[in-house]
């Protein structure tokens, strides 16, 4: 057991990885910034989270438009309705917490992961929780900004996490799969 001050740099490595794995996974070039060069302002968030009984974890991206365009999953669309890429940033910040899951799962921490919501014409601060440990990380997409933050609200002084990952068993291993 763990406090959260402990655990925290540790969540903070597995979300930037898996953010990088989910862009690279996308045929894009990221890269990790300290600060962008301007505030983005009018680019749409996805904000989306999951928990435990000791802990809940918050993440909001900002991602710009072209971005999403350049990243939705149709082949070769010249023009790609709005409203489509609204639903894409919920789903682009699904597919970012179901790699925090897996993630996490090999740390013996399993979460739970709720459902995206998107926003537009916002800032950020008010859509995040209260207190908790938070940091912000910054993006370079394709070479377009990208704004990140993540908020862990710990519900316990020690939580359960194991500092060394360890082999999880894939359930769908034998090519089977469960929908619920």
């Amino acid at each position: 057991m763990l406090s959260p001050e402990d655990v925290f740099p540790h969540i903070q490595t597995i979300y930037r990885e898996s953010l990088i794995e989910l862009f690279s996974g996308l045929n894009c070039e990221v890269e990790q910034v300290n600060d962008l060069d301007r505030e983005l302002t009018e680019e749409p968030i996805a904000r989306i989270d999951c928990g435990s009984s000791e802990l809940e974890f918050t993440i909001l991206v900002r991602i710009p438009m072209s971005v999403l365009a350049l990243t939705y999953p149709a082949p070769k669309v010249i023009e790609i309705d709005e409203s489509e890429l609204e639903d894409w940033i919920s789903e682009i910040s699904n597919q970012l917490l179901g790699k925090i899951k897996a993630r996490l799962a090999k740390h013996e921490c399993d979460v739970n992961i709720g459902l995206p919501s998107a926003f537009f014409d916002c800032t950020m601060a008010p859509l995040m929780p209260d207190g908790g440990l938070t940091s912000g990380f910054y993006f370079l997409i394709d070479n377009e900004p990208c704004e990140t933050l993540l908020c862990m609200e710990a519900f316990e002084d020690r939580i359960q996490f194991n500092l060394e990952e360890t082999e999880q068993e894939d359930p769908f291993a034998d090519g089977e799969m469960e929908f619920f």
